[in-house]
């Protein structure tokens, strides 16, 4: 997993969801890596299809489905969380370059609902948030290829 513009990917959320239904979940480290534990009572199962959510505060979400296949672990293609989302709304819009542009050259200030203007961490609002935004726009999920 990796966070667009940031070289510490910790803190992204990671479920394994059979519908509605969490089975497992993880937080990532810095290196981006994760390692779920089951939800009590569940369990994963092999054979069993899951769809992978994988989210992060100032980040657009992504999801996959896969099959698990083997235990106790199970390789998953890195996907890219696309960022820009400095009011954290799952969608990269008008709000956030509102919210970025207003603050642009100063310390970060707070925007929407757990949003910030400084998308990448920096502790600045700065060219690379900006660019975290335009080059994202209008997108309101991450793409999660193999």
């Amino acid at each position: 997993m990796d966070l667009q513009g940031r070289p510490n990917d910790s803190g992204a959320l990671i479920e394994a969801k059979q519908g509605v239904i969490v089975k497992a979940n993880a937080t990532s480290v810095s290196s981006g890596k994760y390692t779920t534990s089951y939800v009590s009572p569940f369990l994963l199962a092999i054979g069993a299809s899951y769809d992978v959510v994988v989210d992060r505060a100032l980040y657009l979400p992504a999801t996959k489905s896969w099959t698990l296949v083997t235990r106790p672990l199970t390789t998953l293609s890195t996907v890219i969380l696309l960022g820009g989302d400095a009011t954290n709304d799952d969608i990269i819009d008008i709000g956030d370059a509102t919210c970025i542009g207003g603050a642009y050259g100063n310390p970060p200030v707070g925007c929407g609902s757990g949003g910030s203007s400084d998308v990448n961490g920096d502790g600045t609002t700065s060219i690379l948030d900006l660019v975290l935004f335009g080059g994202n726009y209008g997108a309101s999920a991450s793409p999660w290829t193999p």
